[in-house]
């Protein structure tokens, strides 16, 4: 147990608040541009050392609360999603190496955890288990099963496409957001002026969140604003040989 914690207390909060203050900057500013790859990278980091040192926290515990197996899960969860949406954003031509596989067995780890907290909940006396419900942990335990479908459709592929790369990229990214910003400002109320806890505006950052999500999604799946401004090499390659073919026809007839 931590019985001076104020320092790795310190960390969490600065590097959280780093972190949701660059993914929002992150999330308006231009996809792909040098300042979005910038702002991003700073995201990563201060996210990972955040969910890490909670994670710590909450595996020893600390002269205040005790070892937290939820919010051991949430940083671990946390971590996953980042670096994955991180190395896909980074790969070029690579195929999914040892990271991803490792990530992998953390995201069927974390799955697991979330699957037997939730289980513990639902036969305790109150249903609850170190105060949350079993559906909360049955919540984010799919979105870690959600990841490990992800991630076994690319093991399959042995990758994956341009579309399909920003979108994994967008969604883990600002799901890692959210869990930041909602145990910021929905779960830590107390830290906020007292007008605010009468009012939904602490509901406006996560709120935002799920919004601009969906926004991109849909731009992303749906339509062709983003397509071939994030190709692989060699996808580019291809497109363009597949278009100086088509000229080519076109001429010949």
């Amino acid at each position: 147990m931590i019985h001076d914690s104020h320092i790795p207390v310190f960390i969490h909060i600065t590097a959280g608040t780093v972190g949701i203050l660059t993914g929002f900057l992150a999330m308006f500013l231009r996809k792909g541009s040098p300042r979005h790859r910038l702002v991003g990278n700073v995201f990563v980091v201060s996210m990972l050392v955040m969910a890490l040192v909670a994670s710590y926290m909450a595996y020893v515990g600390t002269e205040v609360t005790p070892p937290k197996i939820s919010n051991q899960l949430a940083g671990l969860l946390t971590c996953y999603m980042v670096v994955s949406a991180w190395l896909v954003g980074i790969r070029q031509d690579r195929k999914p190496g040892w990271p991803e596989y490792v990530l992998f067995l953390v995201a069927v780890g974390v799955a697991a955890g979330y699957i037997l907290a939730g289980r513990k909940a639902a036969l305790s006396p109150d249903g609850l288990n170190e105060g949350f419900p079993a559906g909360l942990y049955y919540v984010f335990g799919s979105f870690a099963v959600l990841g490990i479908v992800g991630d076994v459709r690319m093991f399959i592929l042995r990758g994956i496409k341009s579309v399909q790369r920003l979108a994994r990229h967008l969604w883990r990214m600002c799901f890692a957001l959210l869990l930041a910003a909602t145990s910021l400002f929905l779960g830590q109320p107390q830290v906020f002026p007292h007008w605010m806890h009468a009012t939904y505006v602490l509901f406006i950052p996560s709120l935002t969140i799920i919004v601009t999500l969906i926004y991109y999604l849909v731009r992303t799946l749906f339509t062709k604003a983003f397509k071939g401004r994030f190709l692989r090499p060699s996808e580019r390659a291809q497109q363009e040989m597949e278009m100086a073919q088509a000229k080519g026809s076109e001429g010949a007839a």
